[in-house]
């Protein structure tokens, strides 16, 4: 395999000759005419990457990770992000020793799983990544 620093220098240089690492080569810093419009070329096509790649379609698959639906015209996917278990006390507002008895009335411990999500909406001609966060819950 051709080391990419060599790769590099043929590409500016433009000569079939093998350039070496450590050489001197005064030919290195000046760019052919080719390496000039090929970095052109290069350039111009990022440029257009952004605008394409946000324009998406609408899709209707589902899997275990995500769920889609459809808000007006826009479509929103929910991203699942795992669960995790936290005490109930520092998710719910309130008394906590109310808290904890509601809990047993319902056969259900002081921690329970929680789901963690981010919703991502499609408007047709963006797409927005919209995550709330957990503030100082998750530390």
């Amino acid at each position: 395999m051709v080391a990419p620093r060599l790769t590099l220098d043929r590409l500016f240089n433009d000569t079939d000759a093998p350039v070496q690492p450590g050489s001197s080569n005064s030919d290195a810093v000046n760019p052919t005419r080719r390496a000039f419009l090929a970095g052109g070329c290069l350039c111009l096509a990022c440029s257009f990457a952004g605008p394409v790649l946000a324009d998406a379609p609408m899709a209707k698959s589902r899997a275990p990770g995500f769920y889609r639906l459809t808000v007006g015209d826009f479509e929103v996917t929910a991203l699942s992000d795992g669960t995790n278990m936290l005490p109930a006390t520092k998710l719910l507002r309130g008394d906590p020793a109310r808290i904890e008895d509601a809990l047993k009335r319902d056969y259900l411990g002081d921690v329970v799983e929680t789901s963690h999500n981010s919703f991502l909406v499609n408007t047709g001609a963006k797409l927005v990544l919209i995550d709330a966060g957990a503030g100082s819950l998750l530390g």
